[in-house]
């Protein structure tokens, strides 16, 4: 993906078109002093990308610029595998969106975000702006401001790219069903507050938040009023203090100094490449010297060991041949004396089986007699718990109390409360201290007086009459009185409604009906849980016990058609164990015919072997003898040992002499290479092209922020900032005992899901490969080790350091964060997937080498993929390199055009 050019209309403090075009494909440079709307038009331009065009809510809110509150407009330009895209969004006011595709078709509404974001590989949210979540490996790419520093951290979204979902194992760890139950309870109670995936809050917690955050925007927004004309100014000192420092620098002639020095040093690498070339092809030449003499000496001792071989094999056939007619006579006389002995032990097997068969019946009469007792019983069990589940069912399904029709009225009465207190935060307080005989002389026009030492909250105009003095008139100042008494009244009515829904008198009530209903689906699973142990369902249930039952009686009556006398059956032991007696003897009698016949096989096979025993060694020592002659012949005719070992040492030592040359060389280069110092070159090259351009912009924006001083007032929001900081107040007061609580049900979670944690997945092997090249450009020799995050875990820099990433200074934890976030667009461009980086105000934490080497390094990537740098140090940022962008104005055209 390339973006090509960002503009806006009505944007925050843009009032009129303003923006950046011409980006190229690699490094792209934007410096420009604090509040000149940088992060502002990558906030665009996130906006413009993964927010519905629909959206409505405080973050759109902020969008607006209060000088004149038109509708916010963004155009983004971009490519896609060189194919050009041009997406237009307006929020609030008129809202739309439209997409122009590179064959000219316009796609408008949902249709085009749909498109979109299919393109680019990210999901909308429900309802609000673009998350971490919802962005997917986007919000790994773009760096934000203020956040170089942070551990890397990949929503879900993000890691189910790279990486294979987690094994859930709380319950094997925790143990029995308690422990099973526990994290589930814990896991349930958190997720009421907080969602399962991010942790991000939920229902009433992130109303509370939402709230919280509603109100103290709406009260810095009064605040920043007053502070508006004042940054204006600064702005404009510090523009005009920078231009007069650019105009008096040395830097150019330090750029031209720097250019010639980069010059040279690529030619002296050129020079040391071409040598260390010629040195490894004669290294390669040697050591193919040193496998063929090591060869050769090999060779020789695998022939000796062989016809040691043979002169061994050679002597045992000689005394197989004169044992052979020995052995013949003995097995011939064992033969026949096996094939007798065979002949008794078959008889005596035929007549263990007969005894066998009998025992057997009877141990099959005896089991089958019980099974049918049994199985009797569990048929009328089984039916009992039939009849006992179908009561409790129907005693379920007539309660209307379930869970979540209580915990809708906890919200309910939670918004009861609100309203409440909203309405107690703005009301009149009044208080009466009246002496006993002049308490009944004093009356109100509505409502009751008091009780002493209470306080009357009113919010409408109310009357004090006191008899025989005059009548005292309260007005609350209270703007929107109506409606707050609107909004507890719809809250109680729902509550009422709710109450009614589930026949309940009030919220004891209802959770009383709760507690029955538990109680009664409690009683359902036990008796459940029964007619499964008498009846399982996997066995058929009832249906299949019955089945059971009759099996049992038919086997029974065939027993008996076969003979077998039901009425004189013996006891199910006597039954077994005379079985048991039975199969012995019969395993007995067939072990005994078995060795018979195996002995008698054995003898046959082994004479009959022996038989050919003195062709086969005679034609054995024949072929050995001649096959032994050959090879002794063959071992005179090569070198003698000694010569062999003096050639092999020799080869060795001048491989070793060759490898001493190429470090040698190697060292010579030291850490830089040919492709390394060329990008330096024209980084320098580039910036020494961007100073003179930057003399040009700082004096355009001098002239700009000329017209935009002292537009607005802060006179008259005292009394709004007061009541905004009382309501502040209580809604900070209950959105922190909700935090407090998310927190101690979090602690807890975290605790068990450290023991769900799986070794990292092999997905992080081709990133970890991508960043070790410019881990090694900034530090020679380090690896690092990736976390299932997607972050960095563990830096290791040589003996002695430490390996922890959050040990690192902040800056080196910055610069590594920025080269595996290129890393990872790297590896998605290259599967063909969109991807590019934006730095927002990054490496601002760099010493002067460290940065100058992480500009060469983030040229050399620019090379794979577009890089958006963005920094408010122009001076620093002019040796960058890459293409220096300016923020512009523009002509308002009709796709700009707010309303």
């Amino acid at each position: 993906m390339k973006i090509r050019a960002i503009r806006v209309n009505q944007w925050r403090k843009f009032t009129k078109p303003a923006g950046i075009e011409g980006l190229g494909d690699g490094l792209n440079v934007l410096s420009a002093p604090n509040e000149a709307g940088k992060s502002t038009l990558v906030g665009a331009l996130q906006l413009a990308l993964f927010t519905r065009h629909s959206t409505t809510g405080r973050d759109v809110d902020a969008l607006l610029n209060h000088a004149a509150p038109n509708s916010p407009v963004v155009e983004v330009e971009f490519e896609i595998d060189g194919q050009p895209y041009t997406l237009r969004k307006r929020f609030k006011r008129g809202s739309q969106v439209k997409l122009v595709k590179p064959d000219g078709a316009e796609l408008q509404g949902e249709g085009a975000e749909a498109f979109v974001a299919e393109l680019l590989g990210f999901t909308f949210p429900g309802r609000g702006t673009g998350t971490a979540d919802t962005m997917g490996l986007w919000s790994l790419l773009w760096l934000n401001q203020g956040d170089g520093a942070d551990p890397i951290s990949a929503p879900d979204g993000a890691q189910r790219t790279v990486m294979g979902a987690l094994e859930d194992t709380v319950g094997n760890l925790l143990g029995g069903e308690q422990g099973r139950r526990l994290p589930l309870k814990i896991r349930g109670d958190l997720q009421q507050l907080v969602t399962e995936s991010k942790g991000q809050p939920k229902d009433r917690y992130k109303k509370a938040i939402e709230r919280v955050g509603k109100l103290d925007g709406e009260l810095g927004e009064l605040k920043a009023a007053f502070a508006r004309t004042e940054s204006d100014l600064q702005a404009y000192e510090d523009v005009c203090a920078a231009l007069n420092e650019k105009e008096g620098s040395s830097t150019e002639a330090e750029l031209k100094r720097d250019i010639q020095a980069a010059n040279d040093r690529v030619e002296e690498l050129l020079t040391l490449e071409a040598e260390i070339g010629a040195a490894e092809s004669d290294a390669e030449r040697l050591e193919q010297q040193r496998r063929d003499a090591l060869q050769a000496k090999l060779a020789r001792e695998q022939l000796a060991a062989a016809i040691d071989a043979l002169v061994k094999d050679v002597e045992a056939a000689e005394k197989t041949v004169a044992n052979a007619r020995e052995e013949e006579a003995r097995l011939e006389s064992l033969w026949q004396d096996a094939r007798a002995a065979q002949r008794r032990a078959d008889r005596a097997r035929a007549e263990a089986d007969s005894a066998l068969r009998q025992a057997t019946n009877r141990l099959t009469g005896a089991q089958r007699s019980g099974e049918l007792a049994t199985l009797s019983r569990a048929v009328a069990d089984a039916e009992s718990a039939t009849a006992a589940i179908v009561v409790l069912e129907a005693r379920v399904n007539a309660s209307k109390a379930t869970p979540e029709a209580v915990a809708a009225l906890d919200d309910l009465m939670d918004e009861v409360r609100a309203a409440q207190a909203a309405m107690t935060a703005v009301a009149t307080l009044v208080e009466f201290a009246l002496e006993d005989a002049a308490s009944t002389r004093v009356t109100l026009s509505q409502g009751v007086m008091p009780p002493p030492g209470e306080t009357l909250a009113l919010m409408d105009p109310t009357e004090v009459r006191i008899e025989g003095i005059g009548v005292i008139g309260i007005r609350p100042q209270v703007a929107d009185a109506a409606v707050m008494q609107e909004n507890l009244q719809r809250a109680e009515q729902a509550l009422s409604a709710a109450l009614a829904a589930i026949d309940a008198a009030d919220i004891p009530a209802a959770r009383q009906l709760l507690r029955n209903r538990e109680a009664a689906e409690r009683d359902l699973t036990e008796a459940r849980a029964s007619l499964e142990r008498i009846a399982p369902e996997n066995d058929g249930g009832l249906a299949g016990v019955r089945e059971r039952r009759e099996r049992a009686r038919a086997e029974l009556e065939q027993l008996e058609a076969a003979g077998l006398n039901l009425a004189a059956l013996p006891t199910l032991e006597a039954a077994r164990a005379a079985r048991e007696e039975a199969a012995n003897a019969a395993e007995a009698a067939a072990h005994e015919a078995g060795q018979a016949t195996q002995a008698a096989t054995q003898c046959r096979a082994a004479l009959d072997e022996h038989r050919d025993t003195l062709r086969a060694p005679e034609s054995a020592l024949s072929a050995g003898a001649a096959q032994l002659a050959a090879r002794q012949e063959a071992l005179g005719n090569m070198p003698a040992e000694h010569t062999l070992q003096e050639r092999l040492a020799a080869a060795s030592d001048a491989v070793e002499q060759q490898k001493a040359v190429i470090r040698a060389l190697r060292q010579k280069a030291g850490g830089d290479s040919v492709e390394l110092s060329r990008a330096r070159l024209v980084r320098l090259q580039q910036s020494l092209e961007s100073y003179r351009h930057g003399i040009n912009d700082l004096q355009s924006r001098k002239m700009s922020l000329k017209t935009t001083l002292m537009r607005d007032g802060a006179a008259g929001i005292g009394e709004k900032t007061a009541a905004k900081a009382r309501e502040l107040e209580l809604a900070v007061a209950e959105r922190d005992r909700l935090d407090r609580e998310a927190r101690i049900l979090g602690t807890l979670n975290a605790v068990l899901t450290d023991a769900e944690r799986e070794a990292r997945d092999r997905f992080l092997g081709p990133i970890t490969e991508k960043v070790r090249p410019y881990l090694q450009a900034l530090f020679p020799e380090a690896d690092i080790q990736l976390a299932d995050s997607l972050g960095v875990e563990s830096v290791y820099r040589g003996a002695g350091e430490t390996p922890d990433f959050a040990a690192l200074s902040m800056g080196t934890r910055e610069q590594i964060n920025i080269l595996t976030r290129i890393a990872i667009a790297e590896m998605m461009a290259e599967q063909g997937r969109p991807a590019m980086v934006i730095i927002d105000d990054g490496l601002v934490h760099s010493d002067d080498q460290r940065l100058q080497r992480m500009f060469d390094i983030l040229n050399l990537a620019a090379e794979r993929v577009q890089i958006l740098l963005l920094s408010c140090h122009a001076k620093t940022f002019e040796r960058a390199g890459g293409r220096l962008l300016s923020i512009e104005a523009f002509e308002e055209t009709e796709g700009l055009r707010s309303h």
